[in-house]
């Protein structure tokens, strides 16, 4: 009778513990679904104050414009440290948070040399740097939409 006991016992703490893991998975997930959905929203927003910024560049000083780039970039910055705080759940999750990061890196090097050259009143350069920023945008646009996609499959399956 006792080891029948203990059989259940032992039993009954596999599934607390079973589903004591399962219980932290979902909180790790929630952190991680509203955590992504606030960086790739971040990410989302400098595309288009980027798009913004460049409209109505032509109306601007160059101080002006090194002011925004380099604020752009520091946004782009913090997205960078953000996505490097996700625990991503999955692999390829992770992969995609890999080359979001690498992707957006790229992209904030692009913004500071806009406003370096801004900064200088260096028309070429400004111009290479822009030229640079458009080529790199579709890889950051791509992963970002994919990590956007990968979230909501996730919060989807919670």
């Amino acid at each position: 009778m006792r080891v029948h006991q203990a059989r259940r016992l032992t039993g009954v703490a596999f599934a607390a513990a079973a589903l004591a893991i399962t219980a932290c998975g979902g909180e790790d997930n929630t952190e991680f679904i509203d955590a992504s959905k606030k960086v790739t929203a971040d990410i989302s927003a400098i595309g288009q104050d980027i798009g913004e910024t460049v409209s109505t560049a032509n109306q601007q000083t160059d101080a002006a414009l090194q002011t925004e780039f380099t604020e752009l970039a520091d946004r782009a910055g913090k997205a960078v440290t953000a996505l490097g705080d996700l625990d991503a759940p999955e692999d390829d999750i992770t992969k995609t948070v890999d080359a979001l990061s690498t992707a957006l890196t790229k992209g904030q090097k692009d913004l500071e040399n806009i406003a370096t050259a801004a900064g200088a009143s260096d028309a070429d350069g400004a111009k290479a740097a822009t030229e640079a920023l458009v080529a790199d945008s579709p890889a950051i646009s791509e992963n970002n939409t994919k990590l956007k996609e990968q979230t909501a499959e996730l919060e989807k399956d919670e």
